[in-house]
């Protein structure tokens, strides 16, 4: 699912989350741990076909220690480790993995990074909905060899990102992408723009009898998006168009929502179209409200209507620290 609206979100990435504990520091040394955890009761969108019912579903059960060291002359070291705990079935036991893996260096507004993380594939976007809206489906949102440069300004940031491509013995490869992310706020207008564009991994595989090499996989993707958003008063809308190739066939997008903000509460309703070539469009309606009882809990409902689904509706939980 696609998080808050970036303009909002990346300043706290040179600084210490709100919710971040400090455990620990000194002048030169920093060490924080922060954490979330956030149970659903879905009903998912699927073929008006399934028979498949809503469920319980542990997502985003997350924690995450940070270092931060200071090297003098405002150059700081940096590294984060999280966790992450997820399960789409609550018999299935769920699984853990090494979610975010990553050493680095920053300097006033500037961040480099390398290692394991969420991509700029995961960040861009206006659509907040909580799970049932869509979004391109092949553009990669994570990367293990990740190296990323970010700068912050006043109303300004841009990134860039490369996800290196690992060749094994045989010649099979992983996936590698470049990226980069741009977002300017001009007074109550935001504006974003995102470009993608890199290759699925490739498998190569030797006959047993003849040692003969056949290669698969491999496909292209180009994805770019842009959009924008005016701010009035307690009053977002927000609108934009992307288009994803992949494999040669190319995905159009146009989205747009309303959200109205008050005290606590939030409420957002939402459109989106996917046109793919060869396919019958798409088009994903949602509704959600969102209601933050205290700094570290909020509680949301969300129904969505997709063309070709069944109704569709969720209501979650979440609580961090």
């Amino acid at each position: 699912m696609k998080k808050t609206l970036l303009a909002l979100v990346i300043p706290a990435m040179f600084a210490s989350s709100a919710n971040a504990y400090d455990f620990y520091q000194t002048d030169d040394l920093k060490l924080s741990v922060k954490g979330q955890m956030e149970i659903q009761y879905i009903q998912k969108l699927t073929p008006s076909s399934s028979e498949k019912g809503p469920e319980m579903r542990f997502d985003d059960g997350e924690v995450e220690f940070k270092v931060k060291a200071n090297l003098g002359n405002d150059v700081s070291a940096i590294s984060s480790l999280r966790t992450e705990f997820k399960s789409n079935d609550v018999e299935d036991g769920g699984t853990i993995k090494l979610d975010r893996y990553y050493v680095g260096l920053e300097y006033g507004g500037s961040q480099l990074i390398f290692g394991r993380m969420k991509t700029f594939g995961d960040w861009y976007g206006t659509n907040d909905d909580q799970e049932l809206g869509q979004w391109f489906w092949n553009t990669p949102t994570k990367g293990d060899d990740v190296i990323r440069y970010m700068y912050y300004g006043e109303n300004f940031w841009f990134g860039v990102d490369a996800d290196l491509q690992e060749k094994t013995s045989d010649g099979s490869t992983d996936t590698s992408l470049v990226e980069t992310i741009a977002n300017v706020d001009i007074g109550p207008v935001t504006l974003q723009g995102f470009y993608s564009i890199g290759e699925y991994p490739t498998l190569v595989e030797a006959d047993q009898n003849t040692q003969a090499k056949s290669t698969s996989g491999g496909a292209e993707w180009k994805t770019f998006w842009g959009h924008a958003v005016y701010n009035y008063k307690d009053l977002s809308f927000a609108g934009g168009y992307g288009e994803e190739e992949y494999d040669d066939v190319v995905t159009e997008m146009i989205q747009a929502t309303i959200t109205y903000k008050m005290g606590d509460m939030r409420t957002m309703v939402g459109y989106s179209q996917l046109d793919t070539d060869g396919q019958k469009a798409s088009d994903n309606y949602f509704a959600n409200v969102i209601y933050k009882f205290h700094p570290n809990m909020k509680a949301y409902v969300e129904v969505a209507n997709q063309t070709d689904m069944d109704f569709a509706y969720l209501a979650g939980m979440e609580v961090s620290f």
